[in-house]
């Protein structure tokens, strides 16, 4: 059975991490893959690592015990696990469209 993993979409920029009811200010670098099954394409799936936290600030957002929100600067929105103390992630649901802002009629 021929199996691929494809990189289709690579994220870097300034962005913030939300956890503990604080917004940290970060600079995210994101890699999203898609598994293929000969040429039917299959599930998403994204890591990545983050710079600007400390690693106790890290490891205190490893231990929330729930994904972290991670925006990016074009204000998409991403659910993330840290896997270790240098900022090292993967992303537990879909990349979210930015939410829209209330217009002024």
């Amino acid at each position: 059975m021929y199996r691929r993993t494809e990189c289709i979409e690579m994220l870097r920029g300034c962005g913030k991490l939300m956890f503990a009811g604080r917004e940290y200010p970060v600079d995210y670098v994101v890699k999203r893959f898609r598994d293929h099954d000969h040429d039917v394409p299959g599930r998403l799936s994204s890591s990545g690592s983050l710079t600007g936290l400390s690693q106790v600030d890290c490891v205190a957002a490893m231990n929330c015990g729930k994904p972290l929100e991670l925006t990016f600067a074009d204000a998409r929105r991403m659910k993330i696990e840290l896997s270790d103390s240098n900022g090292h992630f993967r992303g537990t649901g879909p990349v979210e469209p930015a939410a829209e802002r209330p217009t002024a009629d």
